[in-house]
């Protein structure tokens, strides 16, 4: 696989930030890894990535509120969101513009396939218009 595609690793758990960041950088994506939010929005604020990867279990966080910040620097973002607690939280990481969300544990095979489909079989985002994010979505109102 040929990948031109910046990816933000958002794991604060070493083992899995150093297993998923060889994963992805084997198949050719450019990785930038953040331990904690505070280091995500600092990465996302200087440069704009293709995909993040976020654990929605962050020491100084939780990820939905930290998505949806980051969605809200760099919308066409793509995002996959990781739990080992999924039930309670895919439906807020959707709602907060999650693409894609996988439960922990989670083998590389099952990242680079979540990657793949999220991105293209070229590593490059699919052309698609940004979903709108709810949290940020006002109706019009006509006066007349």
């Amino acid at each position: 696989m040929n990948n031109t595609a910046r990816v933000l690793l958002v794991e604060d758990e070493p083992s899995i930030a150093f297993c998923f960041t060889y994963a992805l950088k084997k198949a050719g994506f450019h990785v930038s890894t953040a331990r904690t939010g505070y280091d995500a929005r600092a990465l996302v604020t200087d440069s704009c990535f293709d995909l993040a990867i976020i654990d929605m279990s962050l020491p100084d966080g939780d990820g939905p509120t930290l998505l949806a910040e980051l969605m809200s620097i760099c919308p066409c973002m793509k995002v996959i969101a990781t739990s080992g607690m999924m039930d309670g939280i895919r439906h807020l990481a959707f709602r907060a513009g999650a693409t894609e969300a996988l439960q922990k544990p989670i083998t590389p095979a099952q990242l680079l396939a979540a990657a793949s489909g999220v991105l293209g079989p070229t590593g490059q985002p699919r052309l698609s218009r940004p979903r709108p994010n709810p949290l940020t979505q006002f109706s019009t109102v006509v006066v007349r």
